[in-house]
């Protein structure tokens, strides 16, 4: 398992929703019908997300539809490592990081 897979792993695991939205957005648009799938579906579909990313896609996962989540995007590198109980976070690649809080 490398380290994308394992970073989709635990934040599907930590929000625990029903179902997923994926997004990929490339300079072309947005790629359709990947909205409204379960974690399995979201697993499946990780080679293809990281070969679009790789070619220059911006990619996220998010639960779909209401949700009690909120997410922090492009957090420090040191800040996104650092455990805080009741917030999956999730290291996307370099110094970038995303934070789930959930909202109270």
């Amino acid at each position: 398992m490398d380290r994308a897979e394992m970073t989709v792993r635990n934040m599907l695991d930590a929000v625990e929703a029903p179902l997923y939205d994926i997004g990929v957005l490339s300079e072309r648009g947005m790629l359709p019908g990947l909205d409204n799938i379960p974690a399995a579906a979201v697993l499946e579909r990780l080679p293809l997300l990281k070969y679009r990313n790789a070619h220059g896609s911006h990619i996220y996962i998010r639960p779909s539809g209401e949700h009690r989540f909120t997410v922090l995007d492009d957090l420090d590198w040191e800040f996104a490592q650092c455990p805080r109980p009741g917030h999956p976070t999730g290291v996307i690649g370099g110094a970038n990081g995303q934070e789930w809080q959930e909202k109270m």
